[in-house]
């Protein structure tokens, strides 16, 4: 049995010796190609040379036998043949010659280099051939040839060759030969050297270039200098290094930069690779995260679905993804973050490596957040917003009527809100507004809604009551009231004690269905029903209130019309003296409607002082007014009149107030002494200072102020003591029963009492009888205002009546 393990091994460890060298095998090949050559080359030659010998020795040895046969035959021929002895004597001196013998035919010796032998026989002669012959031995060359003579065999020539000396020559040729080829073979060997180590010379630099940066010198580079292929090999190696670390810089770069983390790992070996930001953003250290797994990581809620994405990728359905995730940090923080998952695969599809890119979204969390707050929150009391309760209300009915439940709607609004403004400051006002939004959330429950609608207005949305109708609204009407007492106790904003009560509307929603608009209206009619019913109280829809608030919004479309086409006029009523003389006018508005005539103030003042229409309407009534007076100067019977026009608390405290008044009477170039502004005693109680101000600033161009139904309100001697005012007028409720009541008299007494201790005129409005007019005239009164005297009539019938001095009654 055969065992080749050793010369495996030893083909093994030449090979494994080659292989590591270009220079070994570069010289080995060499070597092995010159030994060939050059071996090959000599052998060759050496064949040449021994057979070239050879044949010139047989060529000698033919020539010879030929001229030793033909010098025999002449000899013979001649007859001499003692002179046969003289020619083998001859040819003593021939090389190599051992002996020759010139035989008979019979094999006798005639001639010899050996004379003792004349006269024998040679053995083996005659010889039956009858041609040349000679004969091959390793040291002896026998020459047998037939002497011919007249085509007659007449003898033999026999001599012998000594070989020895060809051999020794050729011996001599092959020694040549072989130390040619050893000294052709070493010379090649030291060529082979010196070739390859100069040819590697220039590879070993690249190659030595190649460790260097292998072990961690990337600055190494190869420096060459020609253009040989080595030399561009070096440049072109140089270049690919330079791009390699330009790569590796804007790699390392991009992952050591504090903006995202990233992370390379493979099934294998798990961690390859995690840059800083990642380990800050986890807060371990990056061992720590070397002996954790991602799962450990992850959000318990977001694993899922992450692992769902990885396995398709791990399974070569997809080659990477993306999804937010949340991460949770070594401090328990839960981290959202975008996570960017790319695969690298090898040749067989397997997964190589796995890339992750982690980019933390927690400023993007937070400014969407903040977005989204001022989008769908109040910024001020931080509850949902209109938009965000349109919203909910939407899902409400929506589950309302999946699953026949109902829900309510709590319309909120706070009384007298606008007095705290005025009197403490809007600070004082948006932080009742903040304690109000605190204890209606403590009232409901989690899935309800507490929102802020604007100004003082919140809503709250009740759900999941119960389907039947009294039931939902006995739920209802539980949480209201429990809304109601916690809104009623005491605030304290900042220093102040503060007591405000709420009016609440409420309607429900499910039972029948209504769109959202519909339903804020309805709680919003039931607030004001509640606003109606003396405030600080729950009312839920009537349908006869809706019908009421239609009509008033029918009505505001109407007066915005009548305002921008002019629909209104003046109605004058006289004012007179005890004398019955007319010493001015109350100008009064009627508005006169194209369907339904005249239209007296009391149906439409009110709503134009809610809307913000009032202002216009008043600018036009001093307009007119101012008008009037100026044409009524033209006119020495009318100049003397006065003209009174009512100032709405609206006008009053609007910024531009003193300015329109000043405007309009110096356009209209009327003596100010003749306008006279009537206030009522509401619109002096409401920032009395500002008020008092515009009445001295207007005061001062000579406009006089009455002071409107005084006695009804809240009389004072104060705002009497500083306002600067002319006339008091005695409200028509103490005049109508001044003949009978007692308490009326008493009233009226006191107020002309206090009119004339101030300096004030006094005029009462509403008189009607003689004897209303003689009780007054007794108590000091001496002007007067009412139907006895003439009622409120257009222009041309008020100045027909006074050019003809008689009432307009």
């Amino acid at each position: 049995m055969l065992y080749p393990i050793k010369e495996s091994a030893v083909a093994t460890k030449l090979v494994s010796f080659l292989a590591g060298s270009l220079r070994k095998q570069l010289i080995l090949g060499m070597v092995l190609v010159i030994a060939l050559t050059m071996t090959t080359f000599i052998y060759v030659t050496t064949l040449h040379l021994r057979a070239a010998e050879v044949v010139d020795h047989h060529e000698q040895e033919v020539t010879f036998t030929n001229m030793l046969t033909a010098a025999s035959v002449t000899v013979l021929a001649s007859g001499e043949i003692t002179d046969l002895q003289v020619l083998v004597d001859a040819l003593n001196g021939y090389p190599d010659l051992r002996q020759v013998a010139i035989l008979d035919v019979d094999g006798q010796i005639l001639a010899h280099t050996d004379h003792s032998r004349i006269g024998l026989h040679l053995p083996g002669f005659p010889l039956e051939a009858g041609t040349s012959a000679i004969s091959q031995h390793p040291e002896v060359r026998e020459i047998t040839s037939p002497l011919i003579m007249s085509g007659q065999k007449v003898g033999w020539v026999y001599a012998t060759l000594d070989k020895s000396h060809l051999a020794q020559k050729v011996q001599r040729i092959l020694i040549s030969g072989f130390l040619l080829a050893v000294l052709g073979t070493a010379l090649g060997v030291l060529i082979a050297v010196l070739a390859s180590r100069f040819l590697t010379r220039r590879l070993r630099i690249i190659h030595e270039v190649a460790d260097a940066v292998k072990a961690g010198n990337h600055q190494a580079r190869v420096y060459l200098y020609g253009e040989d292929e080595a030399s561009q090999l070096g440049r072109q190696f140089n270049f690919m290094l330079d791009s390699i670390e330009q790569h590796d810089e804007q790699l390392r770069s991009f992952y050591e930069c504090d903006l995202v983390g990233l992370t390379i790992t493979s099934p294998d070996k798990g961690w390859i690779s995690i840059n800083h930001y990642l380990c800050e953003l986890l807060g371990y250290s990056e061992q720590e995260l070397r002996s954790m797994t991602w799962v450990e990581l992850t959000y318990p809620a977001d694993l899922s679905a992450d692992l769902d994405q990885f396995n398709r990728v791990v399974s070569g359905e997809i080659d990477g993804y993306s999804l937010e995730k949340r991460f949770i940090s070594r401090t328990g923080e839960v981290i959202p973050t975008n996570l960017v998952v790319r695969c690298i695969r090898k040749e067989n599809g397997e997964v190589k490596f796995i890339t992750a890119m982690v980019e933390d979204i927690r400023p993007h969390k937070a400014t969407e957040a903040q977005i989204e707050r001022l989008a769908l929150y109040d910024q001020l009391t931080h509850l949902p917003n209109r938009r965000l309760l349109l919203d909910r209300i939407r899902q409400a009915l929506a589950s309302c009527e999946r699953s026949s439940k109902s829900g309510a709607l709590l319309f909120i609004d706070l009384d007298n809100f606008k007095t705290l403004n005025d009197t403490l400051g809007h600070d004082m006002g948006d932080l009742l507004l903040q304690k109000v939004a605190e204890r209606l959330t403590t009232c409901v429950r989690e899935n309800d809604t507490v929102a802020r609608l604007g100004g003082d207005e919140f809503v709250v949305m009740l759900t999941d009551l119960n389907a039947n109708t009294l039931d939902a609204a006995a739920q209802t009407k539980a949480i209201a009231d429990k809304i109601l007492a916690l809104l009623n106790q005491r605030y304290q904003l900042n220093s102040h004690p503060y007591q405000s009560t709420p009016s609440i509307g409420v309607t429900l929603f499910g039972i029948s269905q209504c769109d959202i608009d519909e339903l804020l209206k309805q709680a919003d009619i039931a607030m004001y029903q509640a606003k109606r019913g003396g405030r600080n109280t729950v009312c839920f829809f009537d349908p006869a209130m809706q019908n009421e608030l239609n009509a008033r919004a029918t009505l505001e479309i109407e007066l915005q019309t009548a305002i921008e086409q002019r629909q209104f006029e003046l109605y004058f009523q006289p004012q007179v003296d005890h004398t019955h003389r007319v010493q001015g006018a109350e100008a009064l508005i009627r508005w006169r409607h194209p369907q339904h005539g005249i239209v007296f103030p009391d149906a439409y003042i009110p709503l134009a002082e809610q809307t913000g229409l009032i202002q216009s309407i008043g600018d036009w009534m001093l307009g007119s007014a101012c008008a009037q007076i100026k044409s009524w100067q033209n006119h020495e019977a009318t100049r003397h009149l006065t003209l009174s026009v009512n100032v709405s608390a609206r006008q009053m405290h609007h910024p531009s107030f003193v300015t329109n008044i000043i405007t309009i009477v110096q356009r209209h170039g009327i003596d100010p002494r003749l306008l006279r502004l009537e206030l009522t005693e509401s619109v002096l109680l409401e920032n009395m200072e500002l008020t008092a101000a515009k009445m001295h600033e207007l005061g001062a161009q000579g406009i006089r102020f009455d002071l409107d139904d005084f006695g009804t309100g809240y009389s004072s001697l104060q705002y009497l003591k500083k306002l600067p005012l002319h006339q008091l007028k005695i409200d028509q409720s103490f005049v109508s029963d001044i003949e009978f009541d007692g308490n009326d008299r008493a009233i009226v007494q006191t107020i002309i009492a206090m009119a004339q201790s101030l300096n004030l005129e006094v005029i009462a409005e509403g008189v009607e009888t003689e004897k209303q007019e003689q009780i007054l005239g007794s108590m000091g009164c001496l002007h007067y205002q009412g139907y006895r005297f003439g009622k409120p009539v257009p222009l041309d019938e008020f100045e027909q009546a006074i050019g003809d001095g008689k009432s307009t009654a």
